[in-house]
């Protein structure tokens, strides 16, 4: 078994309003190390915690795999159905990157959110999938739930290309169906992007397995599109000039979009949670040498990164606990469940049992 002395829970000083959110999401303290750039924050940014539910031995307890990470108190408004939002200036005003239909829809005067919508894109799937999975075995993501209905006043057909508000929805709000609604992993995020090339030159003695094994958990869910702007730092305190937090910083990934499919992209095509993709791609180009086997995409910078030992066996331990008895496969069901993943060819059990296949793959040690 992995040594767990470098994942010691720290304490540190003052408890500060922002690491609410943290408690939220039920991980443990983090280190603290107050940084006075990025460059620092980078080098000590964890990049896995221990949840509650995860034992020291790796057992795994209560955890709602379907439902996901628990809400604030506000955000409690996101479990109505159907939900409702009006689009407001300030919504509009709100940059949103990429080629995912998107847009922000507000609730009130403080409170907003981003949504998907289109979900025949493979995106919402890919997401909810990724970024569920990440937050039950510790690693960071964006919290995105599925929604059913909303029910957006101001919104016109196609919010994401036609960028205004209408009138006309105003007082008969637009109907949107099969959406995802996505609200951030903490308050405020620092690091400007970093490559997984960079995760690594960065790392220390004290954060080296939790970093390779994200890499390892990036290629089990074919994470394609891993350029450097998908990636970013969570700063649970306050940001200084230069990228500096007054708290700790923790990685993660923050847009999993084009996941659970072949790991490819080229100009016209991405594969995004296609089962016949996924259950097909091998974990490892060349098991002998611990090479993983995620590449040949036009968007990512990650493509062949080979993997210590002993970030495979952490990372093996973690999906094992996730998946093992009756309880375990439960677990691994609500997964695909939570992102309607049979709407993406195969059904439940076949994504199941493709799910235990790789988690097999990454069990079995290297060299061997």
């Amino acid at each position: 078994m992995v040594s767990h002395a470098i994942f010691t829970r720290f304490r540190y000083g003052a408890a500060m309003s922002k690491l609410i959110l943290l408690f939220s999401l039920s991980l443990p303290m983090l280190a603290f190390a107050q940084t006075a750039n990025r460059e620092e924050s980078l080098k000590v940014a964890r990049a896995w915690q221990r949840p509650t539910w995860i034992s020291t031995d790796f057992k795994f307890g209560a955890v709602d795999v379907f439902n996901g990470p628990t809400k604030s108190a506000w955000e409690m408004i996101l479990d109505q159905e159907p939900l409702a939002c009006t689009v407001t200036d300030k919504d509009l005003k709100r940059a949103t990157h990429g080629m995912t239909n998107k847009f922000y829809c507000s609730f009130d005067a403080k409170h907003s959110a981003k949504f998907k919508y289109k979900f025949d894109d493979g995106e919402i799937t890919s997401e909810i999938l990724s970024t569920r999975l990440f937050w039950a075995l510790g690693f960071g993501a964006d919290r995105v739930y599925f929604k059913d209905v909303l029910n957006c006043a101001g919104c016109t057909a196609h919010p994401f290309k036609n960028r205004r508000i209408d009138p006309k929805t105003l007082k008969k709000p637009r109907k949107f169906e099969n959406l995802a609604v996505e609200r951030k992993f903490a308050p405020s995020y620092i690091g400007r992007g970093w490559t997984y090339q960079e995760l690594m030159e960065t790392s220390s003695a004290s954060n080296f397995i939790e970093r390779d094994a994200l890499r390892l958990l990036s290629v089990f869910v074919q994470h394609a599109d891993n350029k450097a702007e998908n990636q970013d730092l969570a700063c649970f305190g306050d940001e200084t000039p230069g990228g500096g937090c007054t708290g700790p910083t923790f990685m993660l990934v923050q847009d999993l979009g084009a996941t659970f499919g072949s790991g490819q992209i080229d100009d016209t095509t991405m594969s995004k949670a296609i089962f016949k993709d996924w259950e097909a791609k091998r974990l490892w180009r060349d098991r002998r040498r611990c090479i993983a086997n995620l590449g040949d995409n036009a968007e990512g910078e990650m493509e062949e990164p080979q993997i210590s030992e002993e970030a495979r066996a952490f990372l093996a331990q973690l999906l094992v606990g996730f998946s093992e008895g009756a309880a375990g496969r439960k677990r691994v069901e609500d997964l695909f469940r939570a992102g309607h993943a049979e709407w993406r060819g195969g059904t439940i059990e076949q994504w199941t049992n493709a799910f235990y296949a790789k988690v097999a793959e990454v069990n079995q040690p290297c060299g061997k």
